[in-house]
């Protein structure tokens, strides 16, 4: 029986600003930072309160890669403030946090232009 998710694949073209946007933007921590083969590193970056890591994977290393039309759902108790926080660090926002009648939802972009929800319920 599956019990939690591990982690989710986050396809990045430069790990570098990848990891400083995961954890000086977001807040995240870094989990694990190891060295692989051709100058990449295994790279999971965690929520402080949270046990689901991303992996911010090279792109280059992902044969045939694809772009994705998945999306990651992040809670905040306060997404106001939440979205202000982020937004005073620089993070893209498509719009401001909207009531669709089954929570408060808004769409943030990382550096490669991946898309994530922010939710407050």
């Amino acid at each position: 029986m599956i019990e939690n998710i591990c982690n989710v694949f986050i396809f990045v073209d430069n790990q570098e600003n990848a990891k400083k946007f995961w954890t000086e933007k977001i807040g995240f921590e870094i989990k694990i930072d190891t060295p692989m083969q051709d100058n990449y590193s295994w790279i999971e970056v965690v929520p402080k309160t949270g046990q689901t890591t991303l992996v911010l994977y090279p792109k280059a290393l992902k044969k045939d890669f694809k772009t994705s039309d998945s999306t990651i759902t992040f809670f905040t108790k306060d997404i106001e403030k939440t979205f202000n926080e982020l937004s005073s660090k620089g993070v893209k926002f498509s719009k401001k946090p909207e009531n669709t009648g089954f929570g408060i939802f808004t769409e943030f972009y990382d550096e490669d232009g991946n898309t994530f929800s922010l939710k407050q319920v």
